[in-house]
């Protein structure tokens, strides 16, 4: 299902988590400290770190997962703490993690929030995937050129006029016809 990397200082706690992910189909790699964490992170390009708040340079991991989110922004960040580590959990998610599960750990609120990210990110790509189709045709229609943002918007608009003039007008514009051959720009 999704690459995990596990930072907790905690061997038990670790186990424990790990096993959980692990029965729940999840890949899942252990290490003691974000150290060992940002080496992991780097190569084997995780879908997520699970970091404890208290793990030694955890501060550390989440800050380059912070910096580096311009480059993975596909890596989620899901922080493990005690109940009155507030300060630590609210500085994470300052530095760039995406949410946060308190100790004892709940495993179905684990779950959910795992399965709440993958599924966010599933939707996330389709919708991406549904913008560059209709970027795509409108190019086509349009000789080429892309569009993004409002130009979308306005590009499902463009395509939907392309569909009147055919079935209107008989102009078929999605055969090597452009709009720049019937109007000059």
């Amino acid at each position: 299902m999704a690459k995990v990397i596990l930072v907790e200082d905690d061997f038990e706690l670790r186990r424990d988590i790990a096993n959980h992910l692990t029965d729940m189909g999840h890949e899942v790699v252990e290490v003691a400290d974000g150290h060992d964490g940002m080496e992991l992170m780097l190569q084997m390009e995780p879908d997520f770190v699970i970091s404890d708040v208290c793990a030694p340079f955890e501060h550390d991991l989440v800050k380059v997962m912070g910096e580096e989110e311009v480059v993975h922004p596909e890596i989620s960040t899901i922080l493990v703490a005690d109940s009155d580590n507030a300060h630590g959990v609210a500085e994470g998610l300052r530095d760039g993690a995406d949410d946060y599960i308190l100790k004892p750990v709940d495993y179905e609120l684990l779950d959910a929030k795992i399965n709440s990210i993958i599924r966010k990110r599933s939707n996330m790509m389709g919708m991406l995937r549904d913008r560059q189709l209709s970027n795509g045709l409108l190019a086509s229609a349009l000789g080429g050129a892309a569009f993004t943002g409002m130009a979308s918007v306005l590009g499902v608009v463009c395509i939907l006029l392309l569909y009147v003039l055919k079935s209107e007008l008989g102009i078929d514009l999605f055969k090597d016809t452009h709009l720049s051959d019937l109007w000059p720009f």
